[in-house]
């Protein structure tokens, strides 16, 4: 018993200087390691903000151009690609412009045909209302003109016998 027991203390000594002389590396190392991983994190911290300002100033740029900015996955673009995909939606908002835009003028010049249409249905229409006018006026007169020879035809008739009466 007495030998295990020495053979343990001297274990125990040899395990308690161990953890004593990790405690003082411990001690020394600790405050470095914690500047080390607030540089670590710094860093980390400073590379978000860059990424966020990134995605920030990109959705801007194509804000004007879609609907919904935050769809498009602008951080992991490259430059190269983001600025592909900014031209790409410019072009394509200049194409729905020009596009509203022929379709706007083909609206109007339609319009415009319909009222010269209708402007010279209208024309058409009095042109032939004046004809039809006249024509009546003709006809009444023709009609009028029958009717005085009628009479005078028929008062020729009676007028022979008008004159045997007296």
């Amino acid at each position: 018993e007495n030998a295990r027991k020495t053979m343990k203390e001297d274990s125990l000594r040899r395990g308690k200087a161990i953890d004593g002389i990790a405690n003082i590396v411990k001690f020394m190392i600790e405050p470095e390691e914690t500047r080390l991983e607030e540089c670590e994190k710094f860093a980390e911290r400073a590379e978000a903000a860059r990424l966020h300002a990134l995605a920030d100033a990109r959705r801007a740029m194509i804000a004007p151009y879609v609907n919904d900015p935050a769809e498009y996955p602008v951080t992991s673009m490259s430059e190269e690609a983001f600025a592909a995909t900014l031209d790409g939606l410019k072009a394509a908002r200049q194409r729905k412009l020009d596009e509203e835009a022929r379709i706007a003028r083909e609206r109007e010049e339609a319009a415009r045909l319909d009222r010269e249409e209708r402007a010279r249905i209208a024309e058409e229409n009095a042109r032939l209302k004046a004809e039809r006018d006249a024509a009546e006026r003709e006809r009444a007169a023709e009609a009028a003109r029958v009717a005085e020879e009628e009479r005078a035809r028929t008062a020729a008739a009676n007028a022979p016998d008008l004159a045997k009466l007296k």
